[in-house]
C-alpha cells in the first residue's frame, strides 16, 4: 500500500497520478477549492485556550494519578497524614510536569505559525497564482524561491540549484541540497532529498513540488 510515508521511493509523475493532479499544470480552481473543503485549512493552529483546559484535564486525570488518588483515599482513610501528603504532592508534580511540557510544545507551535509566510505560489489552472497558505491543498504544485519559507510538505518535480535549511526538523545547520529524483527507503522520515517541508526555508535556488501533506499532517507537526 503506497502512503504518503513512501512518495520519496516513486516517480514524481507516479506521485500525481495517486494524488490525482497534473504535475504541469495543477489543479483546477474548483476542485482545490472542493479539497480545502474536506481537508480544511493548511494550518499548524488550534485554539490556545481550549488547547490549555485539554491538557490540564489529560495531565491530571489520566491513569497514573488515579491509582495515586486511590492510593491518597485509602491513606486518608487510615489516618496516614505523612504518606497523604507525599501522594499529594506526587500527583501535583507528575500533573505540572506533563503541563509544562505540553505548554512548551504549544509555545514551539506559535512560533512555527509566526514564522510562515502568509501566502503561497501554486499552479492553479494552469498558472502560477498566489494564495493564502491556509488554503494550500494536497495534490497543488507548488512553486518555491529564495527566501521563501516552504509551506507544506512536498514531493520535488523541479529543483534548480534548490537548497533548502531543515535546522527546524534535523538540527543539521548546512542547507540540504535537493534532487526530484526517487531515492532509496531510511528509517528517517526527513531524510527525504527529493522533498521539501513545511515551515523549512528555501537558501539557494528554485523548485516546483507536489503538495503531500498540509497543516497537522506535515512532518514539523508530527
Amino acid at each position: 500500500m503506497t502512503t504518503k510515508s513512501n512518495f520519496h521511493l516513486l516517480t514524481f509523475t507516479e506521485v500525481a497520478a495517486l494524488l490525482k493532479t497534473n504535475h504541469e499544470t495543477g489543479l483546477s480552481s474548483d476542485f482545490a477549492k472542493e479539497k480545502l473543503e474536506t481537508e480544511g485549512p493548511n494550518q499548524l493552529s488550534h485554539d490556545s485556550s481550549s488547547n490549555l483546559l485539554r491538557s490540564i484535564f489529560l495531565n491530571v486525570f489520566n491513569p497514573m494519578n488515579a491509582i495515586l488518588g486511590v492510593a491518597t483515599v485509602f491513606t486518608l482513610y487510615l489516618k496516614d497524614w505523612f504518606e497523604s501528603v507525599v501522594l499529594i504532592i506526587v500527583i501535583v508534580f507528575n500533573s505540572a510536569i506533563g503541563i509544562f511540557q505540553e505548554a512548551k510544545s504549544e509555545k514551539t507551535m506559535q512560533a512555527l505559525r509566526q514564522m510562515a509566510s502568509p501566502t503561497a505560489k501554486v499552479q492553479r489552472d494552469r498558472q502560477i497564482v498566489v494564495v493564502p497558505t491556509r488554503e494550500v491543498v494536497v495534490g497543488d504544485v507548488c512553486l518555491i524561491e529564495l527566501g521563501d519559507v516552504v509551506p507544506a510538505d512536498m514531493r520535488l518535480v523541479e529543483a534548480v540549484n534548490l537548497e533548502v535549511d531543515e535546522a527546524l526538523l534535523t538540527g543539521e545547520a548546512v542547507p540540504v541540497l535537493k534532487i526530484t529524483a526517487p531515492c532509496a527507503d531510511t528509517e528517517s522520515s526527513t531524510d527525504k532529498p527529493n522533498y521539501c517541508f513545511s515551515s523549512t526555508t528555501v537558501t539557494s535556488g528554485r523548485g516546483l513540488g507536489i503538495v503531500t501533506a498540509t497543516g497537522l499532517n506535515t512532518e514539523v507537526k508530527t
